[in-house]
């Protein structure tokens, strides 16, 4: 079991616009193969922009590289393609001990 975080620090004036559209995007990514389910948090970056927190739970490594590899570039073009530089997204995995 592990969680892939996704952070995306967001301009202020697409706020209303990503928070309608990040839902239906998670759960889009949530359909790949070893995904289990998404938690979707809020909060502020160090800079006071919008942030959300992504926390996909997979069932392993393997699930993780397999998206990564041949579905996560499509969806970012995606992302990129309709915020382009008003978003910024910082990404890890974490790993329970």
């Amino acid at each position: 079991m592990l969680i892939y975080e996704v952070n995306i620090e967001i301009e202020p004036d697409i706020y209303a616009e990503y928070k309608e559209w990040i839902g239906p995007h998670a759960q889009e990514v949530t359909m790949h193969k070893g995904f289990q389910q998404v938690d979707i948090f809020e909060t502020n970056s160090d800079l006071g922009k919008p942030l959300f927190v992504c926390h996909y739970w997979l069932d392993g490594q393997d699930s993780l590289d397999e998206y990564l590899q041949n579905h996560a570039p499509k969806l970012r073009a995606d992302a990129d393609k309709k915020f382009g530089s008003k978003i910024k997204g910082i990404r890890r995995v974490l790993k329970k001990i």
